[in-house]
C-alpha cells in the first residue's frame, strides 16, 4: 500500500500571498529507517492504531493547519511530526484521552519536503508522510 495518498483539492492562488500545499501519504519503511537513525522517539509504519475521519487543512494554505480526526479508545496520546533528519518538529502529550482532536499546527517557517506525522495510543501508532510543497 505505499503511496496510498489522501486526495486533496489543491487550488494555487495567484494573488501574491504564499500558497502551501500539503500532501498525506503513507511512510516507507525505508523512509522510517532513515528518520529513525537520527530520532529519539522512533518512527513506526504498524498503522495498527484505530483513527477516523483524519484531516488536515486547509489545503493549500499559508502552512497554519489544522489537524482533526477521532480516536474511539482512550489512552494516553502522542502527536509527533518529524523533519527528514529524524528531528522533532512537533509534539503533543494527551493524556488519557479520547474523542476528537483538534488543533493548530504552524510549519510555515518550515522548508518544503517531507515530513512524517504518528500519532500513537496504547503501543500503536498510525503515521504518514506530510509532504510539503
Amino acid at each position: 500500500m505505499g503511496g496510498e495518498k489522501n486526495a486533496f483539492e489543491v487550488h494555487h492562488r495567484r494573488n501574491g500571498s504564499q500558497t502551501v500545499v500539503v500532501i498525506m501519504e503513507k511512510i516507507s519503511p525505508e523512509e522510517a529507517t532513515k528518520v529513525n537513525a537520527q530520532a529519539r522517539l522512533k518512527l513506526s509504519t504498524a498503522d495498527d492504531l484505530n483513527i477516523d475521519n483524519i484531516r488536515f487543512f486547509p489545503n493549500p494554505g499559508d502552512g497554519r493547519f489544522q489537524l482533526t480526526f477521532d480516536a474511539p479508545q482512550t489512552g494516553d496520546m502522542e502527536v509527533l511530526i518529524y523533519d527528514m533528519q529524524g528531528k522533532k518538529v512537533y509534539y503533543e502529550m494527551l493524556a488519557d484521552f479520547d474523542g476528537t482532536y483538534r488543533n493548530s499546527i504552524d510549519i510555515s517557517r518550515r522548508e518544503a519536503g517531507n515530513y512524517f506525522m504518528q500519532i500513537t495510543q496504547n503501543g500503536k501508532s498510525y503515521s504518514r508522510k506530510l509532504i510539503k510543497e
